[in-house]
């Protein structure tokens, strides 16, 4: 497939940095449409909903893209959160805002007392998970998809590898078709109990959310790159 441009919409160097690392061996050069350019001003939505969120950049976003004449060019969107079941799914859709009010730190203390003598009942106290919501407009029509990744929240940070919550998230293992397994059961991939702030981007994309999504977006753009356009 000829090398195809992505337009991101993402002033997240981290993000980008997982989208390029998918897109770019399947033909696509990925480049940031960044909010902090003065010719993309988004305005987030307040929704306790990350489609809501996601549906609503991508719509201001491609209303930039028409301005700028680049409507036939793809543009992808994505909302994430972290969602702590103790908490009652909080930091969710505010997690980027609540990381820099309160940080990792502020995460642990609030789960200080979420610990047992049992290690997989810790697991369960600390239960959490991180979900994606992704939009792509493909230069004909928008196509969805969505990722769920299930863990929990470590004791400590731990690692410098990816970005935001990575260092007290530890992922269970998944199967074969990518469904989370239960707390302490043993899957074809996983990261041995070691946080996303631990392990290699590639060894994080085998299980994560944000990968699983934006797997489902590549195939949604080639499923329909041959396809005419509507009439």
């Amino acid at each position: 497939m000829d090398e195809q441009k992505l337009w991101f919409l993402t002033g997240n160097a981290g993000k980008l940095r997982e989208a390029t690392h998918l897109f770019t061996p399947l033909g696509y050069e990925v480049v940031p449409f960044c909010t902090a350019d003065e010719t993309v001003e988004i305005i987030e939505p307040q929704s306790d909903s990350l489609e809501v969120v996601a549906n609503s950049k991508l719509d201001q976003a491609w209303t930039q893209l028409v301005f700028l004449g680049l409507a036939d060019d793809s543009l992808l969107v994505e909302d994430s959160g972290l969602f702590i079941d103790h908490l009652g799914g909080f930091p969710g859709v505010y997690s980027a805002t609540i990381l820099a009010k309160i940080g990792l730190d502020g995460i642990l203390k609030l789960l200080a007392g979420q610990v047992s003598e049992d290690p997989i009942q810790t697991m369960r106290l600390r239960a959490a998970e991180f979900r994606c919501c992704a939009f792509v407009w493909n230069g004909r029509e928008v196509r969805s998809s969505s990722g769920v990744c299930r863990g929990y929240i470590s004791l400590e940070a731990r690692g410098s590898e990816g970005f935001g919550y990575d260092p007290i998230f530890i992922p269970l293992d998944v199967d074969a078709e990518g469904n989370s397994l239960d707390f302490g059961a043993e899957g074809l991939h996983s990261t041995g109990g070691l946080t996303f702030g631990e392990v290699s981007l590639q060894q994080k994309q085998l299980v994560s959310h944000r990968a699983e999504a934006m797997q489902q977006v590549y195939r949604q753009l080639l499923a329909t790159s041959s396809a005419p356009p509507s009439a």
